[in-house]
């Protein structure tokens, strides 16, 4: 098994960024690379649609809440067991009236250790991981999302508030 993971303090108590993290439909108002659908109850399904970059197309993925722990853990997995296996996880601890976040990745299966050969490609995974720290940070203070002219789920979102 393969894991990134990045460790970020964040200026909220532990209840504020769970409610953060699990308004999925939320997610394309402050987070640059992804948008969430879905509904965060224990085995629930979850559609994340990521977009690595402009010029990249974005990718859709269909995931299981495989751990659900209200204000501690949350585990997204998806994939083939024993074949390729993703599981996007959070996991929050109170510091004073702050909050530790430590989020990431871990893969497993045949293909794993390929995709995780290259420094190059772990490189660019944390900046999206340390991305997703910095506009939840961004989210929490109440700051808009950064660089929102390329981001076409929060396009989405305001022609769809325009419409109503």
């Amino acid at each position: 098994m393969q894991e990134l993971s990045v460790e970020i303090v964040l200026p909220a108590r532990v209840d504020q960024v769970w409610k953060v993290l699990v308004q999925f439909d939320a997610y394309s108002s402050w987070n640059p690379y992804l948008a969430m659908t879905g509904e965060a109850v224990p085995n629930g399904r979850v559609k994340m649609e990521s977009t690595p970059g402009p010029s990249k197309q974005p990718k859709t993925t269909y995931a299981k809440i495989s751990k659900f722990i209200p204000n501690a853990e949350l585990e997204m997995r998806n994939g083939l067991p024993f074949v390729t296996e993703s599981v996007r996880f959070f996991q929050l601890a109170a510091v004073e009236e702050k909050t530790l976040l430590r989020h990431g990745v871990r893969l497993s299966g045949p293909l794993a250790k390929q995709w995780f050969a290259g420094e190059a490609r772990v490189r660019q995974l944390r900046a999206y991981y340390d991305a997703f720290g910095a506009a939840l940070t961004d989210r929490l203070q109440g700051r808009r999302l950064r660089n929102t002219s390329g981001n076409r789920h929060a396009r989405r979102a305001r022609e769809a508030r325009q419409k109503s």
